[in-house]
């Protein structure tokens, strides 16, 4: 199926609305957060600033690169992204939990992680952020930069102090929106990458966005035949951004990372479960 045939048969129209005999399971509803429940959760800080600068202005005219990054400042990335910012409860003891970016039928289909190099206050290592306990939990430790950039063919991320990668739990949104879930990812994250632009370049940050990210044996393939072109690309990109070494942000299609040898698989001790939020 072509992208153009995807688009058009999910396409909505006055008679598939009508016509459609979806029902919501209610027995069945995915829980709104990944959970890991045996990784020890780092509180973020919970005390942050509001941010005063203009959406508009933020991403016309950022503030001046910062020289280091902080946790602090990551945590206001995290929330001003992704975070609960608003709870509200129905009559029956149903509530939503709304977040920073607005997310089709407030599923929340994207997830957030976090590839820590040099961050004040965070060990080295690929982190999950939870948006319920606003904490993040470590996946596993080292300094995965250089991994990271070679999958992603852009050598500027080895000197990126953190780079935030979003993957998606489809089943959260093909539970109501069925087949139209894929696009709605890229609708959802899209939100929350714009969030991501607005307050990084409002904290100084300078964050990059890149889209493209290489995934299992074919994708290498593929990366190795183009890898000079991009390297030098890359260099480049990393030269005129220089002075902004300090978030990117990587939208990744597919499972995140765990191994640098293998893009697409996650130790089975590192993966999320459905559990209840302390």
């Amino acid at each position: 199926m072509t992208a153009r045939e995807y688009h058009d048969r999910t396409a909505h129209s006055p008679a598939s609305v009508r016509t459609s005999g979806h029902t919501l399971e209610w027995d069945i509803k995915p829980f709104p957060f990944k959970v890991y429940t045996d990784l020890a959760a780092i509180a973020l800080p919970r005390e942050l600033d509001p941010l005063g600068t203009d959406t508009l202005a933020a991403l016309a005219d950022p503030a001046p690169a910062v020289s280091s990054l902080g946790l602090s400042q990551l945590a206001a990335v995290l929330y001003y992204a992704a975070g609960v910012t608003k709870k509200r409860t129905y009559q029956g003891g149903g509530e939503i939990l709304f977040r920073a970016a607005a997310s089709t039928g407030a599923l929340y289909q994207t997830e957030v992680y976090v590839a820590v190099g040099e961050v004040a206050g965070l060990e080295p290592g690929v982190y999950h952020f939870c948006p319920g306990d606003f904490a993040l939990r470590r996946l596993r430790g080292g300094d995965v930069r250089a991994a990271l950039a070679e999958s992603a063919a852009d050598d500027s991320i080895r000197r990126r102090s953190a780079t935030i990668m979003l993957t998606a739990i489809y089943w959260r949104n093909t539970w109501k929106y069925q087949a139209r879930a894929y696009r709605h990812l890229f609708w959802d994250s899209g939100t929350m990458l714009a969030n991501v632009l607005a307050v990084g370049g409002a904290l100084g940050l300078a964050p990059r966005v890149l889209t493209g990210f290489v995934h299992g044996p074919r994708g290498r393939a593929r990366a190795g035949r183009r890898g000079a072109r991009d390297a030098r690309r890359g260099r480049r990109r990393a030269a005129r951004h220089d002075r902004s070494r300090d978030l990117a942000v990587v939208l990744v299609r597919g499972r995140l990372s765990a191994d640098p040898r293998d893009p697409g698989r996650v130790p089975a001790q590192h993966r999320g479960g459905r559990a209840r939020l302390a």
